[in-house]
């Protein structure tokens, strides 16, 4: 039987605990950052410019604090909105902001 050096021995040693503090780690340490999503009112570029153009900035917004908090998402609702509406929406959650 071959003699193992103390220098190998704790060199396993601390493989060995690597590889199983890697097997439980919670998933979500494991996993990729969650995307917040951030829902808007739909706006139909040829109608509304200045909404295209706020829409515009909100995005390179969450391109640029994506280091900070981590990558969001913009999504348009289903269907256009009139203001009361969207007012409506954004008080019962279907929108983030109009």
């Amino acid at each position: 039987m071959s003699k193992v050096s103390g220098s190998q021995m704790n060199l396993n040693k601390i493989l060995i605990l690597l590889v199983v503090t890697y097997f439980f780690m919670p998933v979500s340490a494991q996993a990729e950052p969650e995307i917040t999503i951030i829902k808007h009112a739909k706006v139909l570029e040829h109608k509304d410019p200045q909404k295209s153009f706020f829409i515009y900035i909100l995005d390179l917004v969450c391109k640029a604090s994506e280091d900070k908090y981590g990558p969001c998402k913009l999504e348009a609702s289903d269907v256009p909105m009139q203001q009361e509406r969207q007012l409506k929406s954004l008080n019962s959650g279907l929108l983030d902001i109009t």
